[in-house]
Order: structure tokens, then sequence, then C-alpha cells
């Protein structure tokens, strides 16, 4: 109709409505669209629970196991259903003061914004989006403030270190630093074999891998500008070699955590090879699911 705009149930689409659209009853639609299954796929995706259940507790499928969930859990730290439901209604109850004090914000916001008749429904799930970005421009000072703080509390190889450790004292798992070779560097010219080969060279003779290399060339540039010089720049691509006592070599991971020009800015990470063994692929029929159209 004139007056009216059409847009595709897309989530992007929907999210962005969701933060930055004043009008509730856009809002309400867009969420609404999101997270409403198209009628014609109910049976399916029933039919897909169902056979999801089959496959978990049939005797001599993946042992038998006492549900989906427990399937799920196997291979987790925590194999038990009923301890995760626990564990999540702990931290839950334990966040409810802070999630209250957080709603009344955004509800006295709500007021402001739309006035107190509207404030009296409450909020609801369409406004939780828009009304805590209102709420973070607010306060973005003071959050940034905060971000520094905790941030100054984090240094990065205080993180790596601290993410090898839990890999070595919860799994067992070993990891060392390997030499990377020019074709397996993406910095330009491939520079830094030599000199990763020096770090691990030195390492192995002090003993304990060359880890403590590493950590001490991340705490050394850390804090240097984004031009610098080789012998730091070797640190910017690091190979992570990963063992296991019993399963032995689980595979390798590429560090490239600091900053340098042209590099993207933002946290990320990107398969190389995935490290599930999986069955061969096999051909798969046309999904009979439907999806939502427009909103």
């Amino acid at each position: 109709p004139p007056g009216t705009t059409t847009v595709r149930a897309d989530p992007r689409l929907c999210h962005t409505l969701l933060r930055h659209c004043d009008d509730a009853s856009v809002r309400r639609s867009a969420y609404l669209s999101l997270h409403t299954s198209c009628a014609r796929n109910l049976p399916v995706l029933r039919e897909l629970v169902l056979a999801r259940h089959h496959a978990s507790t049939t005797e001599g499928h993946h042992d038998g196991f006492e549900s989906f969930a427990h399937r799920t859990l196997a291979d987790k730290m925590i194999t038990d259903p009923a301890e995760v439901k626990a564990f999540l209604r702990s931290v839950a109850e334990g966040l409810q003061p802070l999630a209250r004090a957080e709603a009344e914000e955004l509800l006295n916001i709500k007021a402001q914004l739309e006035g107190s008749e509207a404030a009296v429904e409450g909020l609801h799930q369409w406004d939780l989006p828009y009304y805590t970005a209102v709420a973070k421009s607010v306060h973005d000072s003071e959050v940034e403030n905060a971000s520094a703080l905790a941030a100054s509390h984090f240094p990065l190889h205080r993180c790596v270190f601290g993410l090898v450790t839990l890999c070595q004292e919860l799994f067992g798992v070993k990891v060392r630093v390997s030499q990377v070779p020019n074709n397996e560097s993406w910095l330009v010219g491939g520079d830094g074999e030599g000199e990763n080969a020096a770090q691990e060279e030195g390492a192995q003779e002090q003993g304990g891998g060359s880890l403590g290399s590493f950590m001490g060339g991340l705490l050394s540039s850390s804090s240097t500008s984004t031009s610098r010089s080789s012998s730091t720049r070797a640190l910017e691509v690091t190979k992570l070699t990963l063992t296991h006592p019993e399963h032995g070599l689980l595979g390798d991971i590429y560090l490239d955590l600091l900053p340098r020009q042209g590099k993207y800015g933002h946290a990320a990470h990107f398969t190389v090879r995935c490290g599930c063994r999986q069955p061969p692929p096999s051909p798969l029929p046309p999904s009979p699911l439907q999806p939502n159209a427009t909103t």
C-alpha cells in the first residue's frame, strides 16, 4: 500500500530494525517475523525432532544414548543434562538482581520516550534491543572507561598463556610453537621464517618449548607501534602445534594477534581444515523447509 515499505525477514535487517527503529509497531512486526516459523515447516520440524531423538536413543547407533541431550553432552565437560540445567538455573538466579535493575532502567527510558502509558505495558521482547542501544549511548563514556579498566587486567600475553594453561590442565593438551614456513605465512614477502626458527632453537635450548620466547615477544611487542622491525613482525604469525599423550598430533593453530596497517580490525577466526572426523559427504535431498518471505 502507499506509504508502506516491505522488507525481507532477513536476520540482519530485522536486528537492525530492532536496534534502531523508534516505532514500536515496526519493531514488533520485525521481531514476530524473525521468530515465527512458517506454518508449513512445523510438521517437518516435528519429524526432524522425532528422528533426532530416535537416532540418539537407538541401540547400536551412537551407543544408544538416553536422549539427544545426553548425546550432545557426551564429549563435554558436563555430561549430565540435569547438571547443566542446575548450573544454568544457578547462574540465572544469581543474575536476577542485576537483570531486574537493568530492566527497571530500560523501563524508565521507555516511559521517557513513549510515555507512561506505554511503560505500563512493561518491556516486550522487541523493546529490549532498542532501549538497550539507547541506554548504551547514554553511558558510552562510562562503558569506555569500564572497558579500558577491565582490559588493563587482561594483557595479551597473559590471555594466551591462560588459554594454553587451560588446554594443558583440563585436557592434557601440550602446546608448543613451531616454525612457520614461508608458504604458510600470509605476511608480505613471507618474512619471519628465520626469526621463528631462531626463536624455537633458542627456546628449546632453555627447555620447555618456545612458549616462553613467544610470550616474551608478545609482552614486548603489544606496546609498540604498528611499524615494527622484522624480528618483531616474526611474532605476528605464530604457529602453535597441539599434541596429546594418547591421541598424538591434534593439529596446528596460527595466531596473528598484533595490529598492523591494513589488517582486518575485528576479532575473527578462520578454520583452514576442520578437525572433526566425519564420514564422506553424501548428496542431500532438497530442503522441504519454506522461508518467511516478507515482514
